[in-house]
């Protein structure tokens, strides 16, 4: 009888176990809270890039847009308040394609916009940068480049109120494409600039202040495994390399975002599998760049990451779940130091959708920007969202 008594005991604790495993992982994503699900769009395609918090008072949206404009797809900037109500949208560029990648706070309610354009500069395609005020209104623009290719990809402001400009060039450095990172003062005059890369093509995709210096994240298929590979290059003040490193196998990996905390660096974006298929990567660094931890989500369609937030004591990542189109849904997860998943979100919707960039607001608030189909016609209008934890 006492033997029948401690089986049943322990057949009761295992049920216990299992029921309170399951409500953990069902309820635990339901804590993610959707304030705001807005789209913004006219007949033709339309996609957020940057989401960038105005001081709490709502937010601006660098993408583009092929309904609105002069051209063929012209930068798009959109000001709205912490309702996702519109304040001001503007469009800068010609008559060609011109799009943006980045917007960064500049001095005296001014704002700088990063992104390329086949418009203006000389031929095919130079990084533009443009300088607007509060309301949108142009202050002036400048191209950097030759007669290659050159995009602008990220930005960031120095501590002299300068700025460092970074993506990719063919018509400098050594390979087909390599990363480019141009110093700037104030009034967008250039101070100095380095390409990286080697005879392949590398693509720079990201910056971020880093310790004595600043980090950069991108794609190389001149070194590494095999290949693309995630690039990590470390910069002192002057764009002098400190050092670099590669992370990644015999098959594909790519950077979008690098993001520096006190003690780590992490780079999101892709890798394929030995099935070949794209599965979201996470890599984690130390601050001299060797790799302390990698985390992959591998599930049974198409995963990739493009932006990262850091939030107490972890990280929340934006990206996609499923290969592009209508299948395709947008996915948060938030990981903890170690790389293990604290939660995991995914918003199913009707058509595709994607987060492509993600920001922190306030009160445990964050916003992210991407694009979404919201009638299944496959064109796209740019998304905001709006999300509590």
């Amino acid at each position: 009888m006492v033997k029948k008594a401690k089986i049943e005991i322990g057949a009761i604790l295992i049920f216990i176990m299992i029921i309170f495993l399951v409500l953990f992982f069902v309820t635990y994503p339901g804590d993610i809270e959707i304030v705001l699900d807005k789209t913004y769009g006219g007949l033709s395609n339309e996609d957020g890039w940057f989401v960038l918090t105005n001081d709490g008072q709502g937010c601006l949206i660098a993408g583009y847009t092929e309904s609105f404009g002069e051209g063929k797809k012209d930068i798009w900037i959109l000001k709205i308040d912490e309702n996702g109500q519109g304040i001001w949208n503007k469009t800068y560029g010609g008559e060609k394609s011109d799009t943006s990648k980045a917007i960064s706070n500049a001095e005296e309610d001014s704002y700088l916009i990063l992104g390329s354009t086949n418009s203006y500069g000389l031929e095919n395609s130079n990084m533009w940068l443009i300088k607007i005020d509060e309301e949108g209104e142009e202050i002036w623009n400048k191209t950097y480049g030759n007669n290659g290719w050159e995009e602008g990809a990220s930005i960031i402001q120095t501590e002299d109120e300068g700025y460092i400009l970074v993506g990719s060039t063919s018509s400098y450095g050594a390979g087909s494409d390599d990363v480019w990172a141009i110093k700037i003062d104030s009034y967008g005059a250039e101070q100095w600039n380095f390409t990286f890369g080697g005879s392949q093509r590398d693509v720079g995709r990201s910056i971020d202040i880093s310790e004595e210096g600043y980090a950069i994240g991108g794609t190389t298929s001149s070194y590494g495994a095999g290949q693309d590979d995630m690039w990590l290059i470390k910069i002192d003040k002057n764009g002098n390399e400190k050092w670099n490193k590669t992370f990644g196998t015999e098959n594909n990996e790519r950077c979008n975002q690098v993001i520096s905390t006190s003690n780590s660096i992490i780079l999101v974006g892709h890798a394929i599998n030995n099935d070949n298929m794209w599965n979201a990567f996470v890599v984690n660094a130390n601050l001299d760049g060797e790799q302390q931890w990698t985390k992959t989500i591998e599930k049974n369609e198409e995963t990739g990451f493009s932006s990262c937030i850091e939030e107490e004591n972890g990280y929340i990542i934006t990206g996609h779940k499923g290969s592009y189109g209508k299948q395709q849904d947008l996915m948060l997860i938030y990981i903890d130091n170690s790389g293990n998943i604290i939660w995991e979100y995914i918003l199913d919707k009707d058509f595709g959708n994607a987060g492509v960039w993600i920001d922190n607001c306030q009160d445990s608030q964050f916003y992210v920007t991407g694009y979404s189909d919201n009638n299944g016609d496959e064109s796209y209008d740019l998304w905001f969202l709006k999300a509590k934890i």
